[in-house]
């Protein structure tokens, strides 16, 4: 295929791996874990983990062989954790609009939300919005609680 040749030509299978994976976090581990490490660089097979404290940097040296087992399907080879930022767009990717639930909201945020809607028209721009405001709204609330 022309993109196979493309991507392989151009050097970018790494980076498309990367994305994968970071698109991918969550299903592959799960929380408490998850929320505690992330993605950060990918070279020659070698994926560079971010961890959030030297308490967890301690704890995942431990599973380094099983962490690499749920990403061998991705090329893994070895992986290397480091003291970093973990970042929160692989939590914001993890929220769908379809897992956003009305009711996980105060009374007085979706009464913020429905006027600030009013005067929308357009019906798909409407729910876009009002997605993109609960989960504003839901991602506030995380950051409170992990606080």
């Amino acid at each position: 295929m022309i993109l196979n040749k493309f991507i392989r030509e151009n050097g970018i299978q790494e980076s498309i791996t990367l994305l994968e994976i970071k698109k991918n976090w969550y299903r592959l581990f799960a929380k408490p874990l998850s929320l505690h490490m992330s993605p950060s660089n990918l070279s020659e097979g070698n994926l560079v983990i971010n961890v959030d404290s030297n308490m967890w940097l301690q704890e995942l040296n431990f599973y380094k062989d099983e962490v690499i087992k749920k990403l061998q399907s991705y090329g893994i080879k070895n992986v290397r954790f480091r003291l970093g930022k973990i970042f929160k767009e692989i939590i914001k990717s993890n929220l769908t609009p379809h897992k956003i639930k009305s009711n996980s909201l105060a009374p007085e945020e979706l009464s913020f939300i429905e006027n600030a809607l009013s005067v929308i028209s357009d019906s798909e721009l409407r729910d876009r919005i009002r997605n993109a405001m609960m989960k504003s709204f839901i991602l506030q609330q995380i950051q409170k609680s992990e606080s």
